[in-house]
């Protein structure tokens, strides 16, 4: 669980950078109260998710050592960040956010599923 809190905190951080070279630096032209907003309810949930993701995967290498994970971690994220930033329309935008949130809910249920049958929240860690 620690994994996915830090890497939704270290993708907010990242939004928030971000945001500032979006709003202030790539776009001096036009207004830039509008993109803030659009990104605000666009790319600071996109980034939340994607550090969710990240952070799943990367506390199931820690604990599991096997580096499909590791790879997953980096991939899944970068591809779904990528998408959103090489798509103009905010609808597929939107459909995007959409399919990021639905994917780690659904890591969310499985993490929580696993979390049931412990009676304590000390992880071993296995060695292969």
């Amino acid at each position: 669980m620690d994994a996915i809190v830090y890497g939704a905190l270290i993708s907010l951080g990242f939004a928030t950078l971000e945001n500032f070279e979006y709003v202030y630096l790539a776009f001096p032209d036009t207004n830039s109260y509008s993109i803030a907003i659009i990104r605000a309810f666009t790319a600071i949930p996109l980034h939340a998710l994607c550090g969710i993701i990240m952070g799943y995967f990367f506390g199931l290498h820690y604990f599991k050592h096997k580096p499909h994970y590791l790879i997953m971690a980096f991939i899944i994220p970068v591809l779904t960040h990528a998408a959103y930033n090489y798509t103009n329309n905010i609808l597929l935008q939107l459909v995007i956010i959409l399919i990021a949130f639905t994917y780690a809910k659904q890591l969310h249920r499985q993490f929580m599923s696993g979390q049931k049958g412990k009676k304590k929240e000390i992880e071993v860690k296995s060695k292969g």
